[in-house]
C-alpha cells in the first residue's frame, strides 16, 4: 500500500509500487487532467508537482512518491482562478488543450520561485512539447511577447525542414498514395494531389507566422487575414474550376495560399518586428526550389526522368535536413 498526499487529500493506492505515478494519478485517483503523452519522460504532458517541483509522472514510481505531497492540474486551482490558467486564457494560449496540463504545472512551479522570469529562464524551465505549434502563444502567456518571434522562425525552419522531403515524396508518389489510401479509382486525380502539395508546402511556411498574430490578442486582424484568405480562395475556385475542371480547385489552394502569406508577413512584421533568420531563408530558399523543382519534372519531363529528378532532390533535402536537425540539437 502506498500512501501520499494529492490535492491536499490523503491518498492510499493498494498497486505495485512501481505502477508509474501517472497511472495511479488517472486510473485509481480518476485525476484525469494530467494526460499521458510519450510515456518515456519527454514530452512533460504528465506533469505533476511533487513537494512543489515539476516532475514526470510518467517517470516516477509509486514507490518514489510515497509519503510525499503531490498537486495534479485539478489541484492547481479548483475554480482555475490561478495565476497562470488565467494567463493561459488570457492570452489564448491554448490550441487543442492536451498539453496544457502539463505546461500549466511547469509554468506554476517557474513562476514560483522566480516571479519575474526572463525569456531565457522561461525556455530553460519549460521543456513541454506542443504538438500543435503553440510555442509562441505559450512563451507570451508566462512572459515575454519578443521572444515569440525566434521561437516562431525556429518553428518554421524546422517545418520546412521534415515536411519539404515529405511533400517532394507525395509528389514523386502521388499515383501511389492515391491507390494505396484511397483506391484505383481515385489515380486520375494525381494533378490535383500534386497543386494541393505546392500549397501545403506554402502553408507550412505561413502556419507559424499566424501564431505571432493571436500572441498579440489581436483577433480582429486574425480573422480579417483569414476572411480575406477564404475570400481568395473562394474566387478563385469559382474561376479555376470553369476553365480547369476539378484540379482548378487545388490551383486555387495554392493561389490563395501565395496570397495569405504575402499580406500576412508584413502584417506580422508591423506588429512585432518579426523576420526570418537568414538560416531560414537559406532552407526557405532550398525547399521551395526542391518542392518546385520535383513538381516540375512530373508535369513536363516523361516518367524516368522526373522519377530520377525527384529521387536526387528528395535525397538533397533529406540530407540537408537532417545535417541541419543534427546541428540543431547538439548546440543544444
Amino acid at each position: 500500500m502506498s500512501r501520499l498526499t494529492v490535492n491536499e487529500r490523503p491518498l492510499a493506492f493498494d498497486m505495485d509500487p512501481q505502477t508509474p505515478l501517472l497511472w495511479a494519478l488517472r486510473d485509481a485517483a480518476n485525476l484525469t487532467g494530467t494526460k499521458y503523452g510519450c510515456g518515456v519522460g519527454d514530452c512533460g504532458a504528465c506533469m505533476v508537482l511533487v513537494d512543489g517541483e515539476a516532475k514526470m509522472s510518467c517517470q516516477m514510481s509509486l514507490a518514489e512518491a510515497e509519503g510525499r505531497v503531490v498537486i495534479t492540474i485539478e489541484g492547481l486551482s479548483p475554480d482555475r482562478s490561478h495565476p497562470v490558467q488565467q494567463a493561459l486564457v488570457a492570452e489564448q494560449a491554448i490550441q487543442c488543450g492536451f498539453c496544457t496540463p502539463g505546461i500549466a504545472i511547469v509554468a506554476a512551479a517557474l513562476l514560483a520561485r522566480n516571479a519575474d522570469p526572463t525569456p531565457q529562464d522561461i525556455i530553460a524551465a519549460v521543456p513541454n512539447l506542443c504538438r500543435c505549434g503553440v510555442y509562441p502563444r505559450l512563451v507570451g502567456a508566462i512572459g515575454d511577447h519578443g521572444t515569440a518571434n525566434r521561437l516562431v522562425d525556429e518553428q518554421a525552419q524546422v517545418s520546412l525542414l521534415l515536411g519539404g522531403p515529405g511533400v517532394i515524396a507525395t509528389i514523386a508518389l502521388a499515383p501511389l498514395v492515391l491507390g494505396l489510401l484511397y483506391s484505383p479509382e481515385f489515380v486520375p486525380a494525381t494533378e490535383t494531389l500534386r497543386w494541393i502539395c505546392l500549397g501545403m508546402a506554402v502553408r507550412i511556411v505561413t502556419w507559424p507566422v499566424g501564431f505571432v498574430v493571436v500572441a498579440k490578442s489581436r483577433p480582429g486582424a486574425f480573422v480579417a487575414i483569414e476572411l480575406a484568405w477564404a475570400t481568395i480562395n473562394v474566387a478563385l475556385s469559382w474561376l479555376l474550376v470553369q476553365r480547369h475542371g476539378p484540379v482548378g480547385a487545388a490551383i486555387a489552394l495554392f493561389g490563395s495560399y501565395l496570397v495569405h502569406a504575402a499580406v500576412l508577413y508584413p502584417v506580422v512584421r508591423r506588429m512585432t518586428g518579426f523576420r526570418w533568420s537568414a538560416q531560414t531563408r537559406r532552407t526557405l530558399l532550398l525547399q521551395g526550389f526542391a518542392v518546385a523543382a520535383a513538381f516540375a519534372a512530373w508535369r513536363w519531363l516523361e516518367p524516368t526522368t522526373a522519377a530520377t529528378v525527384s529521387a536526387l532532390l528528395l535525397a538533397a533535402t533529406l540530407a540537408a535536413a537532417t545535417r541541419t536537425l543534427l546541428r540543431r540539437v547538439r548546440g543544444r
